[in-house]
């Protein structure tokens, strides 16, 4: 099963339930768990390992629009790794810049890749460790 197909259905029950108002806490555990049922169930859903999206985001400010690439890779339960893509090619110059951001385990994950001079990337760095780092997801 893709998670995708479950994220749109979410998506789907969001949109039913906004449009009718606001639904009874029963409803809404009612759906989720027929969406769940329909994905094939909690074993079929608690085996998901990894995931992943991509799209693209467009963005207008001052008269001026461009489109940036975005791609989201999830290992669970520890690694997540967004990738942005940054092409400009309205100046004589094209400017292509690629932002890594995320984490694996307790390594941050930041680096930046581009075309033009650009300030260095820090290193990694360790993140946090929180109480709930240690709870299985």
């Amino acid at each position: 099963m893709r998670i995708g197909a479950f994220v749109w259905l979410v998506f789907l029950a969001t949109c039913v339930v906004a449009a009718d108002g606001q639904a009874p806490a029963g409803d809404a555990a009612a759906i989720l768990r027929d969406m769940r049922a329909a994905l094939g169930g909690d074993a079929v859903l608690g085996a998901v390992n990894a995931f992943s999206a991509d799209g693209d985001v467009r963005e207008t400010f001052d008269g001026r629009s461009k489109t940036l690439s975005i791609e989201l890779s999830v290992l669970l339960p520890d690694h997540v790794l967004d990738v942005r893509r940054d092409v400009d090619m309205s100046s004589p110059r094209t400017i292509d810049i690629t932002y890594y951001r995320g984490f694996r385990g307790d390594t941050l994950i930041r680096r930046t890749v581009s075309t033009i001079r650009f300030p260095p990337t820090p290193g990694p760095r360790m993140l946090p460790r929180s109480p709930s780092a240690n709870r299985q997801c």
